[in-house]
């Protein structure tokens, strides 16, 4: 499929998006750029500044890898809102819609496009509208208001950066779609007109692999994100052989490359025909327990889930459920801090449990349209807190919390559980401070008169009484190499995963803790 990237070029070689129940694919024919829809995306200054400051906490080698993804996102991060008018190559079992011309609005798209797949409730049939010969697109000089009217302009930017994934239901009123269809059919001069498309190309969701011959366990990623890239792929491919990527976005996913690779797909869920034997789930949080209890019902023997596990007791229910069906599979949730080298500094220092915690921790500050934002996905609670409320919950071998508590503050969220062996935890979660390294947080554990102070993940000391008992220290990104290595150590050696009452204690542990957010914020209204 081609594209225009954001140098203004057409791009050639990437997938087509795949068409999901409830979706169309549209030839594009009129296309206008109007709003950019950026304020999704992580897109990091370019700071000299930044990169020292990373060289120190992270190592060469790990800064290498981020530059590298980061780069790699810049055709993704290019998105905008447009509208436009087309042909439908495959209606989605909707007849009305592939009986004649459609208007269209693309809410997080490249400015121009070859194709696109929509929800069909952002297409409409544009009547008598007549298409130009040949494909027009425009990728500047659009005044929505004046060449659309205000309440198209209202409506159209309510919905820059949305994405069907939110499951929310957009609405765009009939006199809009209709002035739409009216100022697309003879686009005004004013228009700045992108470069003539050099060419069509094939129509191709996925492109199968082409591997050597080789004797390591093959793995599939779902989620092609920058956690995927620079930690869970550059990790497991030290003992395990990618086979296979599934990724929503052509745009993220990138161009196909001409070399031996692994599949390639835009499909969300795997084909019909496909066998996964392994797989690592990093795409939207609220589909990893969908998608765990599919591969698990499908015969995957092991399966990686990154965090959150699942977003509902209703997902943790199913998820407990197939694996109970399916006693032969492993899963193996990637929590970091479990892997973290200083843990078995802990339990030298401290012992077993109980041992109890406070933690405050600085999420950085989320785009606008951040899709941590959808509610769908759930609280700051579900897509930051897990990690520390599995790290409290692990030091304590997974005893049963028996009292949960949260409080809403103006520039903080304060959880509070204590578990039935008596340790206690407070987790300070916020999004307001420094940015210049990232998240941060600082953990102190104690039991009795030892004291265990963890800075940043990487910084340990402990006392006890009146003395130190040791200080060390470790790169940053350490627990996240070692725990990937640890899941291609069991995936290789076909080891157990993680236990069933780790996955259940530490999860409904999170969708308490976050339902008690989602009140106290209601009670402050």
């Amino acid at each position: 499929m081609e594209l225009i990237d954001g140098t203004g070029q057409w791009r050639g070689g990437f997938l087509d998006q795949t068409v999901v129940p409830g979706s169309v694919r549209v030839e594009v024919v009129v296309q206008a750029a109007v709003a950019s829809a950026a304020d999704q995306f992580f897109v990091r200054p370019r700071d000299l500044r930044m990169v020292l400051a990373y060289l120190r906490a992270f190592g060469p080698t790990r800064v290498l890898r981020k530059v590298r993804s980061r780069q790699s996102e810049d055709v993704r991060n290019d998105a905008w809102l447009s509208v436009g008018l087309g042909r439908v190559l495959d209606p989605g079992g909707d007849p009305v819609l592939g009986q004649g011309p459609v208007v269209f609005v693309a809410t997080s798209a490249p400015r121009a496009v070859e194709r696109l797949v929509l929800p069909a409730v952002l297409v409409r049939p544009a009547g008598e509208v007549s298409l130009p010969a040949g494909p027009r697109h425009f990728v500047g000089g659009v005044d929505v208001g004046a060449d659309f009217g205000e309440a198209a302009a209202g409506e159209l930017g309510a919905l820059v950066g949305w994405q069907p994934e939110e499951e929310t239901e957009p609405e765009i009123s009939p006199a809009t779609w209709e002035r739409l269809g009216q100022a697309l059919s003879i686009p005004p001069t004013s228009w700045e007109a992108a470069p003539p498309r050099p060419r069509s190309s094939v129509l191709r969701e996925r492109v199968d692999a082409r591997l050597e011959p080789d004797d390591r366990p093959e793995y599939h990623v779902f989620g092609l994100g920058q956690y995927a890239k620079v930690n869970a792929i550059a990790n497991l491919d030290r003992r395990l052989r990618l086979a296979g990527i599934h990724e929503v976005n052509p745009a993220q996913l990138g161009p196909v490359p001409e070399e031996i690779g692994p599949a390639l797909d835009t499909s969300p869920v795997p084909r019909v025909d496909e066998k996964i034997t392994n797989a690592v789930l990093a795409g939207y949080h609220h589909t990893h327990g969908p998608l765990a209890v599919d591969l698990l019902d499908s015969g995957a023997r092991h399966v990686i889930i990154e965090k959150p596990v699942t977003t509902t007791d209703d997902q943790l229910d199913e998820l407990l459920a197939a694996m109970d069906r399916n006693p032969q599979a492993r899963v193996h949730v990637a929590f970091q801090r479990r892997h973290a080298p200083f843990n078995r500094l802990i339990r030298r220092d401290l012992g077993s449990g109980p041992i109890s915690m406070s933690a405050v921790v600085y999420e950085v500050p989320l785009p606008a349209r951040h899709w941590y934002r959808w509610p769908v996905v759930g609280n700051s609670v579900v897509s930051n807190g897990c990690h520390w409320i599995d790290y409290f919950c692990h030091l304590n071998d997974y005893v049963d919390i028996v009292d949960h508590r949260a409080m809403v503050l103006s520039d903080q969220v304060m959880l509070v559980m204590e578990t039935a062996n008596g340790a206690s935890c407070t987790i300070s979660l916020r999004h307001t401070g420094s940015p210049r390294l990232g998240v941060r947080d600082l953990i102190t554990l104690w039991k009795d008169d030892s004291t265990v102070t963890i800075e940043d993940n990487s910084r340990y000391r402990s006392e006890q009484g009146f003395s130190r008992l040791r200080t060390a220290s470790c790169q940053r990104l350490q627990a996240h190499e070692d725990m990937y290595t640890e899941f291609a150590r069991r995936i290789a050696d076909d080891l157990a995963g993680d236990s069933r009452l780790s996955i259940e204690v530490s999860t409904r542990a999170m969708t308490t803790l976050a339902g008690l957010v989602d009140q106290a914020r209601g009670n402050r209204r």
